[in-house]
């Protein structure tokens, strides 16, 4: 589902939430959330650079976030690229948890996978291999990982 914002009828920001598994759309994995109905899937926010310093961001958030406490949704899980210092600095603010580390590394139909979960590796040649990924709540992660 998709949370939008709007200004005088033109689309200024969007959130997308997913409450089930999500196969990511830019590399080929699958990750599902545990336990199903207390972890959401978030991607692909945005706002228009004219309201980047607004309250847009927070106000989609806090629509997205309305609506998963409503259902019983506790957390909401994201893959953040280590390539985008804005957003991870930007999630750390609202007390975003790293919780794993997966490599992506495509060569044509090739791609290898490396995880701080299980499977750990994975090796995969064209659309039809894909990791798996179970993520937990942070609230099922060991007291050592979780800060």
């Amino acid at each position: 589902m998709c949370f939008a914002a709007e200004n005088a009828g033109h689309l200024v920001g969007f959130i997308w939430i997913i409450l089930d598994r999500y196969d990511e759309d830019e590399v080929r994995c699958e990750y599902v959330l545990v336990p199903s109905g207390e972890v959401a899937w978030d991607f692909d926010a945005y706002v228009a650079p004219e309201f980047r310093m607004s309250r847009v961001f927070v106000q989609l958030w806090e629509a997205a976030n309305a609506f998963l406490r409503l259902h019983g949704y506790r957390w909401t899980a994201s893959r953040i690229s280590a390539f985008n210092p804005a957003s991870l600095a930007s999630h750390k603010r609202f007390g975003a948890l790293h919780c794993h580390t997966a490599l992506f590394l495509v060569v044509g139909p090739l791609q290898l996978t490396l995880l701080s979960l299980p499977p750990y590796v994975h090796l995969s040649a064209g659309q039809s291999g894909r990791p798996t990924l179970v993520l937990h709540a942070p609230s099922k992660l060991a007291k050592s990982e979780n800060p």
